[in-house]
């Protein structure tokens, strides 16, 4: 069975056009047999991706992972009824404005509408339902549809690094957008932790 990494790395992969559905069906089984190697160092091996292309699709993956934690945080927030959906939308937006340099349950707790104990609490259960949605995703495999997450990669592939300037996102993005040629490397960076 793929990690999550492995399902959004081909997600990504995919939607960006640089593999097709039948290169991604190959390197899984490809990857099934090789047991402990990544999706990225199968289509490494066989010349799918280059470095360059893997290194943008990773990059785009920890922006992915940053996205998915802030909802599922609001998400939490929204249904403990610890603020309110305009509350969380300006957030968000404010959010956007710092170029990601603030994430939404600090905010809160600035504003005064979580305390600390309550902040502990969400972070608790948003990380149980990170572990949940992730196990549903690595159950689906690589090639299942999965709306929530291919709604969120649609929209980061719009993503450019420009829009990020000065946040700490721009470092995982790279100055040239998410899926735009970086500048070689010796070696891939490390994908995000999981």
């Amino acid at each position: 069975m793929p990690t999550y990494a492995d399902v959004l790395f081909g997600k990504i992969a995919l939607a960006n056009r640089l593999l097709t559905p039948a290169q991604l069906r190959e390197a899984g089984a490809l990857q099934e047999r090789a047991r402990g190697r990544t999706l990225c160092d199968v289509l490494l091996a066989k010349g799918a991706l280059s470095r360059e292309q893997a290194a943008g699709v990773q990059r785009a993956q920890a922006l992915t992972q940053f996205v998915r934690a802030e909802k599922l945080f609001a998400r939490v927030v929204l249904d403990r009824k610890l603020a309110t959906l305009p509350i969380l939308r300006e957030c968000f937006a404010r959010q956007e404005q710092s170029q990601y340099r603030t994430r939404i349950g600090q905010m809160l707790l600035e504003r005064g509408l979580l305390s600390a104990a309550q902040h502990e609490e969400v972070v608790e259960e948003q990380l149980h339902r990170l572990a949940e949605d992730t196990a549903r995703i690595e159950e689906a495999g690589l090639l299942a549809e999965l709306p929530d997450v291919d709604r969120q990669i649609d929209e980061l592939v719009r993503v450019r690094a420009d829009d990020l300037e000065g946040s700490t996102l721009r470092r995982a993005v790279g100055p040239r957008g998410l899926l735009e040629a970086a500048p070689p490397t010796s070696r891939l960076p490390a994908g995000p932790p999981l």
